[in-house]
């Protein structure tokens, strides 16, 4: 529960460091892979989960160390060799494995043929894609799947949402995909599409719409 939540490390600022040990009869034990900093996890009923820092009397609410975490924001440029960039463009994100659902009317992954009439927005279905990785630029959104590629220019996507149970939810030119994360927080990818929008808007003038982070 606590890294999804905490998706970077409120001391050391790695992303994706935390591990959250569930413990049946003591508190629960969460703990950073990278700077080896540990809590114990206090549920106060009615009021709110708690993390005290082992070693000090440093202990917060969950929301507290989420504005905490939140402080220690900012975009840096990553590598990895999967991405296949663009002179001057720089990666940001990078997902581990992840799955992807897109209309089945999108003839970007799929060939049907045209339909007579035209369906309603809420009436087309969603369709498996496949697996793969997401990528995030500070230009576009890379798919690179096991079966498809696919790239979304930033300046044509609509909006980002977390989707809870369902995914990452972007709507691009009013076209419905949507990112399952195996291993990563629906809040982090729509965090960081939230830092890069406004680069986006001040080049473009396209504003991209997101949950609230």
């Amino acid at each position: 529960m606590i890294p999804l939540l905490l998706w970077r490390c409120p001391l050391c600022a790695a992303n994706d460091a935390l591990v959250h040990v569930a413990r049946r009869f003591r508190a629960d034990r969460v703990y950073c892979r990278a700077c080896r900093a540990e809590w114990r996890l206090r549920r106060v009923p009615g009021d709110n989960f708690y993390l005290r820092l082992v070693g000090t009397r440093d202990e917060r609410s969950v929301t507290a160390w989420y504005d905490a975490m939140k402080a220690t924001l900012c975009l840096e440029p990553l590598h990895d060799p999967a991405a296949a960039l663009e002179a001057g463009e720089a990666l940001y994100l990078a997902s581990g494995p992840a799955a992807l659902q897109a209309e089945a009317t999108d003839p970007l992954f799929f060939t049907a043929p045209e339909p007579r009439h035209k369906a309603a927005k809420s009436q087309i279905e969603g369709r498996s894609v496949g697996r793969g990785r997401l990528f995030l630029t500070d230009r576009r959104l890379t798919w690179l799947g096991e079966e498809n590629t696919a790239s979304w220019s930033l300046a044509r996507l609509n909006s980002a949402y977390a989707a809870m149970d369902i995914g990452l939810a972007l709507m691009v030119e009013r076209r419905l995909y949507t990112v399952h994360f195996f291993e990563e927080s629906l809040l982090k990818w729509v965090t960081y599409v939230a830092l890069v929008a406004p680069l986006v808007e001040a080049k473009t003038g396209h504003r991209i719409e997101t949950s609230h982070f």
